[in-house]
């Protein structure tokens, strides 16, 4: 029991601050979905085929996203269904939006390899949906959603780090395996640009095996101790963590998680307490010129 206040906190108030907190965060998700749509629209239509079937695409042959008509179609309705779901017109089209997402995902990444910093959108969009059709007030909706969003994210962190572990050992933190793999992707880049040079971040890790190593075991230990987000008083530093982990990734691999970053940063800025803040202060003004002299 809590656990299930600190997640949803059923009794709490509800103020502007936090209702502007769950739109600041379902602003962030339908933003970074439709980004991804118009990304792959230009891109599918140029594959060759369904060559590696992931998620859906292995049990319903999904080759008709390839077309550029269904595809279009697939953009327009996945769209609707985020305005739709935005302005609270229609329940469940958030979840029929994470249906046209999957699709155009599946198909994009059809070529064994598959886009990670998309999850967390799905993720997002299967909070907002579940939510939306579980509650017909606007508040216990909101506090569904955000929870059941940080259940999800606490899991697919922790196995992250896990599977990390059981990949391998104790020892996977080592700067060395990320020097090594740095000076591997250059060899790589070399080769398709004839000159790449390294940024600042990737010149320490390579001059520094310790940093190298420090970065590494943060990285780890932020998504081991990830679960402890469902907690309130950890909730903001164990997002922000997650969020210097992957700003690291971006630095010094070059792999940018983006996706991740805005939705993490949704949940851990303090947008809610800022409003309420100001609210509070203009309250208190307009209170001080109403009274009588």
């Amino acid at each position: 029991m809590k656990l299930w206040r600190e997640l949803f906190d059923p009794r709490g108030s509800d103020t502007l601050g936090a209702r502007a907190q769950a739109l600041a965060f379902e602003l962030v998700v339908i933003y970074g979905v439709q980004a991804d749509l118009f990304g792959w629209a230009t891109s599918i239509p140029n594959q060759p085929g369904i060559l590696a079937p992931a998620g859906i695409a292995r049990y319903v042959d999904v080759s008709f996203m390839l077309n550029a008509r269904c595809l279009q179609l697939s953009v327009f309705f996945t769209c609707a269904m985020l305005a739709l779901g935005l302005l609270r017109l229609a329940r469940g089209a958030y979840l029929l939006a994470l249906v046209g997402y999957h699709l155009e995902y599946v198909a994009r990444y059809s070529l064994g390899k598959l886009g990670h910093a998309s999850n967390v959108l799905g993720f997002a969009l299967l909070a907002l949906g579940a939510a939306d059709l579980a509650f017909r007030d606007p508040t216990l909706r909101r506090r569904a959603s955000q929870g059941l969003m940080l259940i999800l994210l606490s899991i697919s962190y922790t196995w992250a780090g896990i599977c990390k572990l059981l990949a391998t050992g104790l020892g996977w933190p080592d700067g060395h395996h990320l020097q090594f793999w740095l000076r591997e992707k250059l060899v790589d880049a070399v080769s398709a640009a004839g000159d790449v040079k390294y940024n600042p971040v990737q010149r320490v890790v390579l001059r520094h095996v310790n940093v190298a190593t420090l970065m590494l075991t943060f990285g780890l230990l932020s998504e081991l101790c990830s679960s402890l987000m469902l907690l309130r008083r950890a909730r903001r530093w164990v997002l922000l963590s997650l969020c210097g982990m992957h700003m690291g990734i971006l630095y010094a691999m070059d792999i940018a998680f983006m996706n991740n970053i805005y939705v993490l940063l949704s949940l851990a800025l303090p947008i809610g307490e800022a409003v309420d803040a100001l609210v509070k202060r203009y309250e208190a003004r307009f209170a001080r010129d109403a009274s009588p002299v």
